[in-house]
């Protein structure tokens, strides 16, 4: 049996995840994310969004469109661009493409901000409230680590204990949710909502 001969006009086109290290690299690059504005009601069509730059390597970009002034946040975990309307502003949202959770709005001075939960964020904070103690053990918290990016980082809990939101108790077996950890899980993890894409 012969193989079809292929025409110059096929292609092979391979979908590839785009990694937060690969990101970071287009980003020192400087190249310019053309990323359009995500708002269907913009006017005169579909308008750029100016990104704020980044103040953490991790840290998701955040900026309005030039025409309809919409703001957007773009994922560092899965580049989706995020409209962020008028009455999203200020709330907890999902991200679309992956489990990180925004929220982002403006200061007085009409100057975008955003902050964020990543993936691991979002999981151990989540499984630590589940639990009746509000904690997750050390195995527990690797098993969780292991299926995200940060499987190759050396401590990747550590910012939890720095932030306050965690802290270990016996002798370092546990993760415990401390009441600001609690306090984030029920105002930001658990209220965020759906956005519309």
């Amino acid at each position: 049996m012969q193989c079809p001969q292929a025409s110059p006009w096929d292609a092979s086109i391979v979908l590839m995840k785009g990694t937060t290290d690969l990101l970071t690299l287009l980003r020192k690059l400087k190249i310019h994310w053309p990323y359009r504005c995500q708002n269907f009601l913009c006017p005169e069509g579909p308008g750029y969004v100016e990104w704020s730059s980044r103040q953490k390597k991790y840290q998701a970009a955040v900026g309005p469109c030039q025409l309809c002034d919409v703001l957007h946040v773009l994922c560092p975990d899965c580049g989706s661009c995020i409209a962020v309307h008028d009455f999203h502003e200020g709330k907890p949202f999902k991200c679309p493409g992956c489990p990180c959770i925004y929220r982002a709005g403006r200061h007085e001075v009409n100057e975008p901000w955003v902050e964020g939960r990543d993936e691991l964020d979002v999981l151990l904070i989540t499984a630590a409230y589940k639990d009746k103690l509000r904690r997750i053990s050390l195995a527990k918290a690797e098993s969780i680590i292991t299926g995200t990016k940060w499987q190759d980082f050396e401590v990747p809990t550590h910012h939890f204990v720095d932030s306050g939101l965690m802290e270990w108790i016996s002798e370092g077996d546990f993760h415990c949710l401390t009441e600001s950890g609690i306090e984030d899980y029920e105002k930001f993890i658990r209220d965020a909502e759906d956005v519309l894409q």
